[in-house]
């Protein structure tokens, strides 16, 4: 179990840290399109991005990022516009942007539209398309960022079930042992005590067997020993069952403690590995809120 949860350790370490050191530039470069979407009545320029991420999630990024270039506001569902522009090297015509995300069956657009100072689609003759694709690019980072954040805080708050799930597994090892201890010690006290009851039982038959035998014992009371004989006789067998029966037990607990010894031993090993995994994962999100802060 302390190689498996080694290899387990090995293969999300391998997984985030290349989930977190991949080339978002050249991903995002193949994922932004340009091409003519429906916009107030007819078709228009647009440059847009696919996606499989919900169109919330989508929403709540773009309107975050947007705050980075200027005043946004937000139209209406999944539709943001860009005033006052900062930076812009878009267009010398160009006056804002709307942000519209479009929820499809199985997928979103995430559509961009550049606008005039009247609010008209600026076309491709007005349009430096090399930084819009970039502009929007970045966009597309910035969700991928977020992403792998929400990724690395799932892979977070897993690696902490899984130490809370070793620490209870511990408890439990630990728990079944010491009543293992105990039964040992009950069985023990019985086995210790079951000499000293064969012992008194002996010597109880054995002044009844001599009452027996001697001259003076009437019939009725010849009768009455007979039948306590046969009593203690059965109390002495009892007592010989009882003591092999606790014998069987304590052999056989005696071969579990040897088991949940080594359970133990594996559910503390568990422990640090788990505790070793959840520092990763707190170091790997660390890493994901560095790369999504530098943007």
């Amino acid at each position: 179990m302390q190689k498996n949860s080694k290899k387990y350790m090995k293969k999300i370490r391998l997984i985030l840290c290349l989930l977190l050191s991949i080339n978002l530039v050249s991903l995002a470069q193949s994922t932004v399109f340009k091409g003519t979407n429906f916009y107030v009545g007819s078709e228009n320029l647009s440059y847009f991005v696919m996606s499989s991420i919900d169109d919330k999630d989508l929403s709540k990024y773009a309107e975050k990022w947007l705050n980075g270039y200027g005043k946004v506001s937000k139209l209406e569902k999944n539709v943001f516009k860009l005033d006052k522009i900062k930076g812009n090297k878009w267009s010398d015509d160009l006056s804002s942007i709307i942000v519209q995300i479009k929820s499809m069956k199985r997928a979103q657009k995430v559509m961009f539209y550049f606008l005039d100072k009247n609010g008209a689609v600026l076309g491709q003759s007005s349009m430096r398309d090399q930084d819009a694709i970039e502009f929007i690019e970045s966009y597309n980072i910035y969700v991928l960022r977020n992403e792998e954040l929400t990724l690395t805080n799932t892979n977070l708050e897993n690696a902490k079930d899984d130490l809370q799930d070793a620490n209870k597994a511990f408890a439990k090892a630990q728990k079944s042992l010491e009543k293992n201890l105990k039964e040992q010690e009950s069985l023990g006290k019985k086995l210790d005590a079951s000499p000293e009851a064969m012992s008194k039982a002996l010597s109880e038959k054995e002044e009844i067997v001599t009452q027996i035998v001697g001259d003076s014992t009437s019939a009725k009371t010849m009768g009455d020993l007979n039948k306590a004989s046969s009593t203690k006789e059965k109390e002495i067998q009892k007592i010989k069952k009882e003591k092999e029966k606790a014998e069987n037990k304590l052999a056989k607990k005696e071969a579990e403690f040897d088991v949940l010894k080594n359970e133990l031993t594996q559910a503390k090993r568990n422990i640090k590995s788990y505790e070793a995994i959840l520092k990763d994962a707190e170091n790997i999100k660390k890493k994901a809120e560095k790369l999504l802060e530098a943007l």
